[in-house]
Formats: C-alpha cells, structure tokens, sequence
C-alpha cells in the first residue's frame, strides 16, 4: 500500500511496482513523518557494480595502514622515505612542512614543502604507501587553514614557519 499527502490529508493508494533494470520488482515502503510523505526505497544490492564497490573498498581497508602518527596541516614533519637504489633498499628523508592533506579511505595523501638551496620543493605522499617507512612529527604548528598554498609566495625563513602549538597544561 502506498500513501499519498494531499492538501494535509492522507490518502491510501493503489500498490504501485517499482521495476528495475534487472527485472526484479519490489513496492516502495511509504511514511508519513509530521504531515510530510517520504518514500523508502529499498536498497539496490543487486547489481554487480555495487559488489564490486565492495569489492574495492574491502581490499583498500586491508592495505591501509593504522600505525602512522597524527599530523595535522602546518606541523613540520620528518618522511622516512624508502628508497631501492640496484638491489639495495634505504631510507631517505624528506623533512618540511606540511601544506595540505587530502583524500579519504586508501588514496589519502599529504604535501610536503621544504626549502633546498633556496629554492622550494614539494613533495606528494600517499598515506598508506608501502613505500613510507615511517612520518615523524617534529613540531607541532598551530594553523587556521586547511591548506597553506600562501606559504609558496614566502622568502626565507618566512616560508618555513608557522605558529607553534602551546600546550595548556
């Protein structure tokens, strides 16, 4: 049975059959929630597309890392960085300050800035990469912006800086 909401009143109506791409047929379940009507789909688990979104994300969950230390924009940070050279692997750091973090699941991501031979350089690091060893936070910064492209615009001891963390303790 579907409802209907008509000038304040409330009206039963006929079923009416929802088909689907796939030929399945199911009736939409009605409420009515203070004088307003909305309809409840069911939801469409179905499809193979939907299975494969699961798929994906299950897949993604087992590869991301959780042992990774917190770190906002504006700390400055240390990247052990793993590196193969031949047959042999290092780390290398990469050590700046962080100007932005985006993304979300596995494919989140953080840039890095720092300045070498008075020239800026930005760096680009998947979270969940098997190729970061480990980030360390160096010092804390305490920032008002969720990226700090301004930073690029800086000289000196300028770009490499913001306001560090205080502690109420």
């Amino acid at each position: 049975m579907v409802l209907h909401l008509l000038r304040n009143r409330v009206e039963i109506l006929p079923p009416r059959l929802v088909k689907y791409a796939d030929g399945t047929q199911c009736e939409p379940q009605a409420t009515v929630i203070s004088g307003v009507s909305k309809l409840n789909f069911p939801q469409i688990t179905r499809f193979p597309a939907f299975r494969t979104m699961n798929v994906i994300e299950k897949i993604g969950k087992e590869q991301m890392k959780t042992d990774f230390a917190p770190f906002n924009v504006g700390d400055n940070v240390k990247v052990h960085v793993r590196v193969v050279e031949g047959g042999k692997e290092r780390v290398q750091l990469f050590a700046g300050i962080v100007i932005a973090k985006q993304g979300i699941g596995i494919s989140q991501a953080f840039t890095v800035r720092k300045i070498s031979y008075n020239e800026g350089v930005e760096r680009v690091f998947p979270i969940h990469s098997p190729k970061i060893a480990k980030v360390e936070v160096i010092k804390e910064g305490k920032v008002r912006r969720a990226k700090l492209n301004y930073l690029r615009t800086r000289i000196g001891k300028a770009a490499t800086t913001v306001k560090a963390k205080t502690s109420n303790k």
